[in-house]
């Protein structure tokens, strides 16, 4: 990992790995919203992108596949990461028109002006010092390219779950124990592990974009959601995703208990709250499996409020 970036992406979102963040966004880009999310990006054809902190370049790819005569370079602190990247990248067939690169984001591997547009999701909201990485992404685009990013309400703990007409059984006891873990993570696992005074991150972001010297700033919203019991996904398919989400939330909730289970009780989530999470979850899982029906029914959903922020690199003096 390169000195100096953000210590891990990985650590960022807590125990979610490439794949696991791979399938979160799967849908929450629907193709119908693409060309929307595009134009607040500011990509376009014959562009040279730079993805920082590009994860599973799952945003990456998105914009390779959009732009075919457009080449993105894919920009990572984090190994893991990175080695899903590119087999993601290499089995798209996207090889000749991306990058996957290790780098800090906060001293870009590039020259000045050496991208048309750089952009990068989810990372600015986690970062300690947004303003120098947004510095460095000024530095390395073109006079009149654009700089951008997705960011999220990472204090929200995202949106109640909605249930459906026909719930499971401990459907509001979840979402009462993941809410009071969410905020024992926030408030003491998650800023150590990236070393950032969670008193000042996040929300000033685009304070921090309008007053740096960029151009025409606009600010988009977009609402993430995720579901398995969506009509626009196959059924089969819908029940794949459903059994894999619950899969990898049980190994995060298991490998969260292990390594950082005393943090956490001395930030009020104890082992015994630990405990019954994760026999609720396993149910889940279980009556996922032996009633696959039932993701149509329950409409479990995954919401994430977002915003899209873009502003344009002024003219040299």
């Amino acid at each position: 990992m390169t000195e100096g970036c953000c210590k891990s992406t990985t650590a960022a979102v807590g125990h979610w790995d490439g794949d696991e963040m791979e399938l979160m966004g799967r849908y929450a880009y629907r193709p119908e919203f693409q060309p929307l999310l595009f134009d607040y990006l500011g990509a376009a054809v014959d562009q040279r992108v730079l993805d920082v902190g590009s994860g599973s370049a799952y945003l990456g790819r998105l914009i390779a596949r959009a732009f075919p005569t457009s080449h993105v370079t894919c920009l990572d602190a984090d190994s893991a990461m990175l080695a899903v990247a590119m087999r993601l990248v290499r089995d798209g067939g996207l090889g000749e028109r991306m990058a996957v690169v290790e780098g800090n984001a906060y001293e870009l591997p590039y020259e000045d002006d050496a991208f048309d547009l750089v952009t990068s999701h989810l990372l600015m909201c986690i970062l300690n010092e947004p303003a120098r990485a947004l510095r460095e992404q000024m530095r390395v685009t073109r006079p009149g390219g654009t700089v951008s990013c997705v960011v999220c309400f990472c204090r929200t703990d995202r949106l109640p779950h909605y249930h459906g007409r026909s719930g499971l059984r401990g459907d509001h006891r979840i979402d009462a124990l993941r809410h009071r873990l969410a905020q024992a993570w926030r408030t003491t696992v998650r800023p150590r592990l990236l070393d950032l005074d969670h008193s000042v991150v996040n929300q000033d972001i685009v304070w921090h974009v309008r007053h740096s010297g960029l151009l025409d700033v606009r600010v988009n919203g977009h609402l993430a959601v995720v579901s398995p019991g969506d009509d626009r996904i196959d059924p089969d398919e819908g029940v794949d995703f459903a059994v894999a989400m619950q899969e990898a939330e049980l190994l995060r909730l298991e490998d969260q208990r292990r390594e950082y289970g005393e943090s956490l009780a001395a930030a009020g989530f104890p082992d015994e709250d630990f405990e019954e999470l994760i026999v609720l979850k396993r149910d889940r899982l279980e009556a996922v499996r032996a009633r696959p029906g039932a993701v149509r029914e329950t409409m479990e959903v995954y919401s994430e409020p977002l915003l899209i922020v873009r502003g344009t690199v002024p003219p040299a003096p």
